[in-house]
């Protein structure tokens, strides 16, 4: 018979270090602002403000590290949309990060991170795509779809980038946030569909 670790049914293993991601802390946090704020729920191991390559400035996202799976669902359920950060007017989104135990489930994989993005201007080109999502992280490839017959934007697009944190940093900033020039909507930003689709064809809502 099994005697140990009650409290872990999922897992059967012993309390380990447990990865969250955090988003919408805004720019101006810093490592000891997340562990003054996450120490509340535990024993913070590691704070990692993710910070582009080429400015070192922050993208307004980090992992944080906590001593074991309790704390860090304490710390979701705690703060998870219902704390923001000083000169934020969004509530931080705190979620256990890919590959943890607890992770939302049908995402695609953990390095999927290529964005469809609806209502945008049909204006809209290359450069103003990259613009508005630029400055959350290194973008791999824009792709526009337009009409076949008449060449002209549909209004949506592909935006895919280097790194899966950087994607999920747009979709927090911008999903239902922001509008585009000529649009009466916010922008629609979410995964594209991943890899793994069930079903080869057909609509795809759930």
């Amino acid at each position: 018979t099994i005697m140990s670790e009650p409290a872990l049914p999922q897992t059967g293993e012993a309390p380990k270090n447990v990865k969250l991601f955090v988003g919408q802390i805004g720019r101006n946090t810093v490592e000891d602002d997340m562990k003054a704020l996450l120490g509340k729920y535990g024993s913070v191991m590691d704070v990692n403000i993710i910070k582009d390559k080429i400015t070192g400035t922050s993208k307004g996202c980090c992992f944080v590290v906590m001593s074991s799976r309790s704390e860090a669902q304490a710390a979701i359920t705690g703060l998870d949309k219902q704390h923001s950060m000083p000169g934020m007017p969004n509530a931080i989104q705190v979620s256990f990060a890919k590959g943890e135990v607890g992770a939302p489930a049908g995402a695609g994989a953990p390095t999927e991170a290529k964005l469809f993005v609806g209502m945008i201007s049909k204006t809209a080109d290359d450069a103003s795509i990259r613009a508005t999502f630029g400055p959350f992280g290194a973008i791999d490839e824009v792709y526009i779809m337009k009409d076949k017959a008449t060449s002209q934007p549909k209004g949506c697009a592909f935006v895919k980038f280097t790194n899966r944190a950087d994607a999920q940093s747009a979709i927090d900033a911008l999903h239902g946030k922001v509008t585009m020039p000529d649009q009466m909507s916010p922008l629609v930003v979410k995964y594209a569909d991943p890899p793994k689709a069930a079903a080869p064809a057909g609509g795809g809502m759930l």
